[in-house]
């Protein structure tokens, strides 16, 4: 988006504008081809994750089973089950959008420590103030450390 400058904004610097959360790098290094977009409202994201997510910063599509979400969005299980604890519960967690809401939209990068990607890079929203509380849904599956 061109700014009142006349300039182009990079689209972390205009999503931490728009909503007044900062980018963590790793979000940052965690997409390819990043670019602002406005979510229409009635938009359902989806997202996996353990018990308890308060909210989702990341949205994408719904994916079949815990293997898809794992692999085809590069999720490294050590990010929810530290090594020596038990496996973990994940969940399938989705939100639908009531408004409009920007978010930087993205491929997913291949991501150190996830499993081989099933599949070609999938797009991925993400908006640092997250897109709301999302609702719990299925048990994908037990993630071990």
């Amino acid at each position: 988006m061109i700014n009142n400058t006349g300039i182009t904004m990079d689209p972390w610097t205009e999503i931490t504008q728009l909503t007044g959360y900062p980018v963590p790098l790793k979000v940052k290094s965690a997409c390819t081809g990043p670019r602002i977009v406005i979510i229409p409202a009635g938009r359902i994201l989806h997202a996996a994750g353990p018990a308890g997510k308060p909210t989702m910063v990341w949205g994408a599509f719904e994916e079949m089973d815990a293997e898809w979400y794992s692999r085809g969005n590069q999720l490294d299980p050590s990010w929810y089950t530290p090594p020596g604890t038990a496996p973990v519960p994940i969940y399938e967690y989705y939100i639908t959008l009531t408004k409009p809401t920007p978010a930087v939209m993205s491929k997913v990068a291949d991501q150190p420590g996830a499993a081989t990607r099933i599949g070609p890079p999938k797009f991925q929203f993400y908006n640092p103030s997250g897109f709301g509380p999302p609702l719990q849904g299925r048990l994908l599956g037990k993630w071990k450390p």
